[in-house]
């Protein structure tokens, strides 16, 4: 049997709050995807996490918008070769 290793998701990851969080849940050595408006933000607060395989940066994601979430799922399984997605 095949351990599940949960992937954490962070919204408004360049700011304060965000920032912190993916920074203490990457220490604990667990894979993140960071959301954020802006890529440009994203590559700069996380420039070492850019060509990770462990974590995705997804910019230009607007949460309000149904489109732009669907497109952050298939990025999220393309690039972390997830094959579920949902809670437990």
């Amino acid at each position: 049997m095949q351990a599940i290793q949960n992937v954490i998701i962070i919204t408004g990851a360049t700011g304060n709050l965000g920032s912190v969080t993916a920074h203490v849940f990457q220490a604990a050595g667990q894979r993140t995807v960071l959301v954020d408006r802006s890529q440009e933000r994203l590559r700069d607060a996380f420039a070492k996490l850019t060509d990770s395989p462990q974590h995705l940066l997804a910019g230009g994601v607007d949460l309000s918008d149904p489109a732009s979430l669907g497109k952050l799922v298939s990025d999220c399984q393309r690039s972390l070769k997830l094959t579920h997605l949902g809670s437990k």
